[in-house]
C-alpha cells in the first residue's frame, strides 16, 4: 500500500491561488492493484483568477486521471498497458482542463488572462508517469487553441 501526504501553505499570501490533489485508487478485485494519482498545480500570480484556473484543473485532471486508473488496475493486461498509452492519457488529461479553462475564460470576460501551471503523475505497476503544462491559460494566443501531444516531448526516462 502507498502512503501519500500532502500539505500546501498560504504564506503570507492573502490568497492562494495554488491547488494540489493526491490520491489511491484501489481495486475492488480481491488480487487487483492499485495506483496513485499526484496533482500539482500553481496559479499564476499578478494575474486574474489564478486560483479559479488551478482549481478548474485540478478537478479536471483528478477526474480524468481517477476514471483511468480505476479501468486501468482492473484490466487483464494492467501491468503491461503500453507507456505511450498512458502518456496519451496525461496528455489528453491536461489538453482538457486547457480547454475547460479556455471556455470558463470565454464566458466570463473577467477570467480573461487566468492561468496556471500543472504537474500530474500516476503510478502504474510500479512506474511513475509525470505530465508538465507549463501554462495553461484562458485565453487564446494567435494560431494555437490550447496544448498539442507532441511525442518528441513525451517519452520515458530511465529509472535511477
Amino acid at each position: 500500500m502507498t502512503r501519500i501526504a500532502l500539505h500546501v501553505d498560504q504564506g503570507p499570501r492573502e490568497n492562494l491561488e495554488d491547488a494540489a490533489s493526491a490520491f489511491r485508487v484501489v481495486s475492488a478485485a480481491p488480487d487487483g492493484g492499485e495506483t496513485s494519482v499526484f496533482l500539482v498545480l500553481d496559479g499564476v500570480g499578478g494575474k486574474c483568477c489564478g486560483e479559479v484556473a488551478s482549481a478548474s484543473a485540478r478537478e479536471q485532471l483528478a477526474a480524468a486521471l481517477a476514471a483511468f486508473a480505476a479501468v486501468a488496475i482492473d484490466r487483464p493486461d494492467g501491468n503491461r498497458i503500453p507507456p505511450d498509452e498512458i502518456l496519451t492519457t496525461l496528455c489528453n488529461a491536461l489538453a482538457e482542463a486547457n480547454q475547460t479553462i479556455l471556455q470558463q475564460a470565454a464566458q466570463n470576460p473577467h477570467m480573461r488572462g487566468m492561468a496556471t501551471t500543472a504537474v500530474c503523475a500516476i503510478t502504474l505497476a510500479g512506474i511513475l508517469y509525470i505530465g508538465l503544462l507549463s501554462r495553461i491559460r484562458g485565453r487564446v494566443p494567435a494560431l494555437v487553441s490550447g496544448p498539442r501531444c507532441d511525442r518528441g516531448r513525451f517519452g520515458l526516462l530511465p529509472a535511477f
